[in-house]
């Protein structure tokens, strides 16, 4: 007769509780990858308008009009691009502690499981020692009659 793994529900709550960290972190991964795309955008954005800014002081239509502006714009994207990085170290704190608690999480799901094959192997032979005692009392029981 076969005795149940005494930590199957244990090792069921453990299993979920590694897919909700597993969830998690790949949503902050997700988050990251977003902050790391605007930051992209971002800075590609303010190179182009860099550019831009010089073609025009090169060329004969540039004004003081054109100077204020496009200087607002610069701080607006330092500023934006400050933002982002600000939020991106965040992140990857998050990223970093999701990855943490994620392997903690895989490491009690192993734990378990290899307790529970070790308990399933034990099982086995148990049940194969049985199995063999009960031919031998057979066997014996037949050459005694």
């Amino acid at each position: 007769m076969s005795i149940p793994f005494r930590f199957d529900t244990v090792l069921r709550l453990r299993e979920i509780e590694r897919d909700i960290r597993r969830q998690a972190y790949t949503q902050e991964q997700a988050r990251e990858k977003i902050l790391r795309d605007d930051y992209n955008r971002i800075a590609a954005e303010r190179l182009h308008a860099r550019n831009e800014f010089r073609t025009l002081q090169a060329g004969s239509t540039w004004s003081a009009t054109h100077a204020v502006s496009y200087d607002d714009y610069f701080d607006r994207l330092s500023r934006e691009l400050a933002e982002v990085e600000t939020m991106l170290g965040e992140v990857s704190v998050q990223v970093t502690r999701r990855r943490e608690e994620l392997v903690e999480a895989e490491i009690a799901v192993k734990g378990l499981q290899r307790l529970s094959e070790s308990h399933q192997r034990t099982q086995k032979k148990d049940e194969q020692v049985e199995d063999e005692r009960d031919r031998d009392d057979f066997r014996r029981s037949e050459r005694a009659a």
